[in-house]
């Protein structure tokens, strides 16, 4: 894992988009499931802690429930879509979330999902399923840089961020 870690750090690194078209979004949805449902609360809690828009994870499920009415045309929606069985039902989104007008940020291995996708964040072919949360988090994790360095703001001293947190 510490080679494929490193291909797909230098893959996101040098892959990334500018991302200059979501400079002015207030907030982004990711959608994953199964082992990288942690997957994508990890990358909208790097999108939110250092960009400061207001991101939030859903499973496919959970976001067809409801929260899919809040996405409104130019939405960013990052779908966590690696090869394995959790991706159909991740991919079977990205048609409704379109027609609805998001743009959509695909984190996958697979052509077919990243040629749907508005922003394509390629991974690092041929991870198994159950280790890709490794990989998949790292295009997430530069994405919030991006966006951070677009706004302007100190990537080493995020707005309200605390190293150590106390708790009672």
């Amino acid at each position: 894992m510490p080679g494929i870690l490193a291909q797909q750090i230098d893959l996101s690194l040098g892959a990334a988009p500018s991302l200059d078209e979501y400079r002015d979004a207030v907030g982004a949805t990711v959608v994953a499931r199964s082992v990288n449902y942690g997957t994508g609360f990890e990358i909208a809690l790097k999108i939110r802690e250092l960009s400061g828009l207001v991101t939030e994870a859903y499973s496919p499920a959970d976001l067809m429930h409801g929260p899919i009415a809040a996405v409104a045309p130019g939405w960013p929606v990052v779908v966590v879509a690696p090869t394995g069985p959790a991706r159909p039902s991740v991919e079977d989104l990205v048609l409704p979330l379109r027609e609805r007008g998001a743009r959509i940020l695909a984190v996958s291995d697979v052509a077919a999902v990243l040629r749907r996708a508005h922003t394509r964040l390629p991974l690092v072919p041929r991870v198994p399923e159950w280790l890709s949360p490794l990989t998949a988090a790292i295009p997430g994790q530069v994405t919030a840089l991006r966006l951070a360095q677009q706004r302007g703001l100190d990537l080493d001293h995020p707005s309200g961020l605390a190293k150590v947190t106390l708790t009672r």
